[in-house]
């Protein structure tokens, strides 16, 4: 009985902070009411990059962002990003999937993305 009430009062606790733990994986800048990311500090895996950030836009990835996190394998861009800077997937030896929102205007030199064939 008294497990299951301690479950009741985690399960809420955990979706309060989820927000703050999806947030605490980016280094990110403000300018003119937009996000932009400027290095990814988490730890690999599968990563969304979300639409929204504290309540701004997230429109873009700034250059070297994601550069040599070679534990990433997956990276799904929020449909808001315009603008991927220069080499900001470089060196990601684990990526094997990325998508990219169809209103991407922009991508830095390099290619933005290098992974092993």
């Amino acid at each position: 009985m008294l497990n299951q009430k301690l479950k009741l009062l985690v399960l809420p606790l955990l979706l309060l902070v989820l927000p703050a733990v999806v947030n605490a994986q980016f280094t990110f800048i403000t300018n003119n009411g937009a996000i932009t990311i400027t290095e990814y500090t988490g730890f690999g895996g599968t990563v969304i990059i979300p639409d929204t950030t504290n309540g701004l836009p997230l429109i873009s990835i700034g250059d070297l962002a994601f550069q040599s996190k070679s534990n990433l394998t997956s990276i799904t861009i929020g449909n808001n990003v315009t603008s991927i800077g220069n080499w900001s997937f470089s060196s990601c030896t684990g990526l094997t999937n990325v998508t990219f929102p169809n209103g991407v205007t922009s991508i830095g030199q390099g290619g933005s993305i290098t992974a092993p064939a």
